[in-house]
């Protein structure tokens, strides 16, 4: 049965467990995904995501990348206790199914996420 998530650009999401399995990610390293893709191409049947991740790592600009600062759900990741970054190397598609719950929302620094994202795909 196909599940009526609709995610948007700039929530943050947690993914089915078969979605972990599916993208060969470990199931342990269970995180949030935050969605960057234009919410034109929704039609699709799928999100473009980065992961989230609590590893203190900086971009190439030099600045950190769209941190949460408050806790949104205890359950989704014990990192969110602590400071967590978008790590806009980790970029998956994840059908639209596989979203479970929206944990929160940083659509206040896409901004930044975007200049990263453009640095590191090499976009103009």
């Amino acid at each position: 049965m196909a599940n009526k998530t609709n995610p948007t650009r700039g929530e943050l999401w947690t993914i089915t467990k078969d979605a972990y399995i599916r993208l060969g990610i470990p199931v342990k390293e269970r995180r949030p995904w935050l969605i960057v893709q234009d919410n034109k191409f929704k039609a699709f049947g799928s999100r473009v995501a980065c992961a989230l991740t609590s590893a203190c790592r900086k971009d190439p600009t030099g600045k950190w990348t769209g941190e949460v600062k408050e806790q949104r759900d205890t359950q989704v990741l014990i990192a969110f206790i602590e400071p967590s970054y978008v790590s806009c190397d980790d970029i998956y598609t994840i059908k639209s199914g596989e979203f479970v719950k929206r944990v929160g929302d940083m659509s206040d620094k896409m901004e930044e996420v975007d200049a990263v994202l453009r640095l590191t795909l090499a976009l103009r």
